[in-house]
């Protein structure tokens, strides 16, 4: 299917609620919180040249959602394509790059699958996560292959000081259950926690023209800990999700699969100098499917180690210089079993005088396959006021072909990786203490795209081949505003994914998003509503639709442990789509209609 790149323009409007006196501003508060995968070092985001977003516990509740798509999608450049309803494959475009060009952490262990390349969104709930991270543009030279289009790290809760207990009950539209408890209790330097979230949805048809409705299960466990031994800091934690997906094969035939997703991590940390800190994370995660139908696997298992040392060199100077070995075990009915090892050693180097602020970071990689890579970013930020800072940015990033793009159905063992070099110019400016602006231009050239080709000689109709390049442009603004008892974000972004060869658009990547949340507190009640503008995209079955989607939401605080919190997602009841199905007639993937969800709540804390 030819993609038509159409050329349009896109005016960006920002609500601007009435100016607040000019007072100092904190240290770190509700606009500048604190995000630690822009850099190897926590920041401040004010403090990060690097594009950042961070999502916190308060907002992860106020937008609810069955996964953590739901919370993303409600924010510019974050493309969640569904290819059905619950449970059904998920993907997210950032910023015109492709499905796998995001890295995906879970606690700072990647996620990504071995054979999609992507993460498994639809398996991922928001109930037990504390934070997420969106960091945007290529962050290859921090954390490695995958982190083309950016890095999203998906932190889960750990026990505030004192202790808590939550439990919680909902139900909803589509035969929607839930259920979550979670505990914890922290004293000094030790503290731990755990938590367990089900749900269970009898769910909707997968397309247009079926009429059975495809169900999705999921369990997800989380445990953390942690404690000072002397002068040595360990911590580890687990996250897992289990379940069972009801989907649609080829002729709509009714399949299921059994899943599990799962990372564990040991971290061990220390100061041997008083100039010096040292770490070393071990940890491992899991990606494992088994049809239930016949006897199809895909199992993966991801070890690695990373040692990471931050020495002072002087008091605006900090040096970070480590080590990283990953090994990947793939073992699948469709291309056997493979081992592959990625060993890789990096540095960063941050400088700070006066208004100044100079970051440099270094990785080289061994890849087994592939041989070595380097990759590398540089970026500076000068204060022209206490409250503006300007940024320009450029940085490299790559990402290896995953098995199955290499010897899965449609796969090509002649593969090469794919490599990015992106550009950024960027504006922080801090208007008062209740209001923050910030915009960004970004260029974003990849090389050796890989994408799926009409091939009459592959038994699916097409094959994998590496397209010369790739070239994404683009703008996006933010503005937030935290205002008495509102709070407003406003994003919006118009960029250019397109094939450079054949000047087509990329497919299923918008090239407009507008999005607004807002707010209002009533003492311990909230309201709140999340609405999105997505222009008009393409597939490979053709045009999708531009749509608008707005949801809202709401608790009421009967004391301080009871609550009751409703959701009305789709208010507006629009038929909208995010990806195509077939070509001949053209067939979508549903998605939810007006959909009511209510859940009771009881806490200690």
């Amino acid at each position: 299917m030819q993609h038509v790149y159409k050329p349009s323009a896109i005016a960006l409007a920002l609500v601007l609620l009435p100016a607040t006196p000019d007072i100092a501003i904190a240290d770190n508060d509700i606009l500048d919180p604190v995000v630690v995968s822009a850099s190897r070092q926590p920041q401040l985001v004010s403090e990060t040249l690097a594009s950042a977003i961070v999502i916190e516990r308060e907002q992860i509740e106020r937008a609810g959602g069955a996964d953590v798509g739901d919370i993303l999608r409600f924010h510019a450049g974050l493309d969640v394509v569904r290819s059905g309803g619950p449970g059904q494959q998920t993907s997210l475009f950032m910023r015109g790059t492709n499905s796998d060009h995001t890295l995906v952490l879970v606690n700072g262990v990647r996620i990504n699958s071995a054979t999609t390349g992507g993460a498994a969104w639809q398996n991922i709930r928001p109930g037990n996560i504390e934070r997420i991270e969106v960091v945007k543009g290529p962050r290859s030279a921090i954390h490695g292959s995958d982190a083309i289009g950016g890095v999203v790290n998906i932190i889960t809760r750990a026990a505030p000081e004192g202790h808590f207990l939550e439990a919680e009950a909902g139900a909803g539209r589509y035969g929607t259950r839930e259920g979550r408890v979670a505990t914890g209790i922290r004293q000094g330097d030790t503290h731990m926690s755990a938590g367990i979230d089900v749900s269970d949805t009898d769910g909707f048809p997968v397309r247009e023209d079926e009429n059975d409705d495809r169900g999705h299960d999921n369990t997800t466990l989380t445990f953390n800990a942690g404690t000072r031994l002397g002068g040595v800091q360990v911590e580890g934690d687990i996250w897992q999700s289990t379940g069972t997906n009801e989907y649609s094969a080829f002729g709509g035939v009714e399949r299921s699969q059994d899943y599990r997703n799962q990372t564990t991590r040991i971290a061990v940390s220390g100061a041997p100098h008083d100039l010096l800190h040292s770490r070393l994370a071990l940890s491992r995660a899991d990606d494992n499917l088994q049809q239930n139908d016949s006897d199809t696997f895909s199992h993966t298992r991801r070890y690695s180690a990373d040692w990471q040392n931050d020495l002072v060199l002087t008091a605006d100077n900090r040096l970070t210089v480590g080590a990283f070995f990953e090994r990947e075990d793939v073992d699948s009915t469709s291309f056997g079993d493979t081992e592959t090892d990625t060993a890789s050693v990096y540095a960063e180097n941050a400088l700070e005088t006066g208004p100044h602020r100079l970051t440099v970071a270094g990785r080289h990689a061994d890849h087994d396959d592939f041989g070595t890579r380097n990759t590398w970013n540089v970026e500076y930020g000068l204060h022209v006021t206490e409250r503006t800072r300007l940024s320009a940015g450029v940085g490299t990033a790559f990402q290896t072909p995953t098995v199955a793009d290499r010897f899965g159905v449609g796969g090509n063992p002649d593969l090469k990786p794919e490599t990015s070099r992106n550009m950024e110019l960027g504006v922080h400016h801090r208007i008062d203490s209740n209001r923050l602006l910030t915009a960004s231009a970004f260029y974003n050239e990849v090389e050796d795209l890989i994408t799926l080709e009409v091939d009459a000689s592959s038994p699916t109709g097409f094959t994998a081949e590496n397209v010369e390049e790739a070239l994404i442009r683009g703008v996006e603004v933010a503005y937030v505003q935290d205002w008495n008892q509102w709070r407003v974000r406003g994003e919006a972004i118009l960029q250019n994914p397109e094939n450079r060869d054949t000047r087509q658009q990329l497919a299923r990547r918008a090239e407009r998003t507008a999005t607004l949340s807002v707010t209002r507190s009533f003492g311990d009640h909230w309201l709140n509503l999340n609405a999105l503008r997505s222009g008009g995209s393409e597939d490979f079955a053709g045009d999708l639709p531009s749509y608008t989607l707005v949801n809202a939401s709401g608790r009421y605080q009967f004391d301080h442990n009871w609550s009751i919190t409703a959701r009305l997602d789709n208010v507006f009841d629009e038929d909208y789509f995010t990806a195509s199905a077939d070509n001949a007639p053209q067939v979508f993937f549903n998605n939810p209609g007006r959909s009511f969800f209510a859940t009771l709540r009881y806490e200690i804390n």
